[in-house]
């Protein structure tokens, strides 16, 4: 591409020369380059506005959109998408018109709006499906078990993430196949099978390094952190995770670059080093700030009661009451009376965190509220 930029540079040929650029941020996309991709679709879109091409605008939008999921600006994607598929609506363009959708279905997937998220993404699946468009099925299939892993239906997230196995490996996609064996990864975790998990995402680890897909090489990292963390080996959990946090800062992954500062942050307190669990869990908090992304806070807030605790219990307690609000969902109430359990041992605590981590497990079961569970059963009250 870059020879045919240069190519069409020379022979002043300024559409074949913006083509070749428009294909250089879409692997510069794939691989994880965000910011120099969103330079690039921002200057290629800018060009096809310049010569009324209107088509080739609504066609680098979702991609512009996707970027925007990356950087947290959840609000600014979902605003140019819907203005894509008004547009390929009305051209009657379905393929790019499924496109819009997907990138959509993901945006309301990370703002945890699930029925919107998988009315858009089958929609999308049944245009790929008549299509025959084997690599878009096989990423909306994914994305599809995705909202069903999240909502606690693990036996349909484990049905499509099957599928989408089965085509990566027919059609020998590697980042697809990459994506598909974290995502079986996911579900033996959540099950509470972490040998399996590990299994998976080392295979999904191998793959990725090997075809340099950062996106699926971060997720790897990130989830065999969070097995060690679960199992006790911090030493390990601590390895993956600054692997994960070094990959993410050269990607500009702001959301994720997020929490896995505060993953680390969780870490390094089981390990008591609470000077540097602050200094992370702070760093974390004003990236989240200056993303607008309060939402993210949570975890940072219980992070900072437990380095309280280090100083002061009391104050660690008046803390975590202090951030108890009414409204909270109920995963968030039961963490928050976890940890004044582990700080009090009054049965109060424990009864009301096992009841909302029970409950909280019907709707979405992950391993982490598991291990909660299974940790305030062998505890005794004071």
């Amino acid at each position: 591409y870059r020879k045919v930029q240069n190519y069409a540079k020379k022979n002043n040929d300024e559409l074949f020369e913006h083509l070749a650029l428009w294909n250089i941020a879409i692997i510069e996309h794939i691989i994880g380059n965000y910011p120099k991709a969103l330079k690039l679709y921002t200057k290629e879109m800018r060009y096809f506005e310049k010569i009324n091409d209107m088509r080739r605008v609504n066609m680098i939008k979702p991609k512009i959109a996707y970027l925007y999921l990356f950087l947290g600006n959840h609000n600014k994607a979902i605003q140019l998408l819907y203005s894509v598929i008004d547009y390929f609506k009305k051209i009657n363009c379905k393929v790019e018109l499924s496109s819009a959708y997907t990138v959509l279905g993901r945006a309301f997937t990370e703002t945890k709006k699930y029925n919107q998220a998988l009315d858009y993404l089958v929609r999308s699946l049944n245009i790929f499906s008549n299509l025959d468009d084997k690599l878009n099925i096989c990423d909306t299939l994914g994305a599809i078990g995705v909202i069903y892993s999240k909502t606690g239906d693990l036996d349909n997230a484990w049905k499509y993430y099957q599928q989408q196995l089965n085509i990566a490996r027919k059609i020998g996609n590697k980042r697809a196949l990459a994506r598909a064996l974290v995502n079986t990864g996911l579900i033996f975790s959540k099950r509470g099978n972490f040998e399996k998990a590990i299994y998976y995402y080392k295979k999904s680890l191998a793959v990725a390094n090997k075809n340099n897909l950062k996106k699926s090489i971060t997720q790897a990292y990130n989830n065999l952190s969070f097995i060690n963390y679960l199992t006790g080996n911090f030493s390990q959990a601590l390895y993956y995770i600054d692997k994960a946090i070094e990959l993410t800062q050269k990607m500009n992954y702001q959301v994720r670059l997020i929490e896995y500062s505060f993953s680390k942050a969780q870490i390094l307190i089981k390990i008591e080093k609470f000077r540097e669990a602050d200094n992370i869990n702070a760093q974390g908090i004003r990236l989240a700030q200056k993303i607008n992304r309060e939402d993210l806070l949570f975890q940072a807030k219980i992070n900072k009661a437990l380095i309280l605790e280090s100083k002061l219990k009391q104050s660690a307690i008046d803390y975590l009451l202090n951030i108890y609000k009414p409204y909270l969902d109920i995963r968030k109430k039961a963490d928050i009376y976890f940890h004044l359990y582990q700080l009090t041992r009054k049965d109060k605590y424990k009864k009301k965190s096992l009841k909302l981590y029970h409950k909280s497990y019907q709707e979405n079961p992950t391993s982490k509220i598991f291990k909660h569970i299974e940790i305030l059963q062998k505890q005794k009250d004071d």
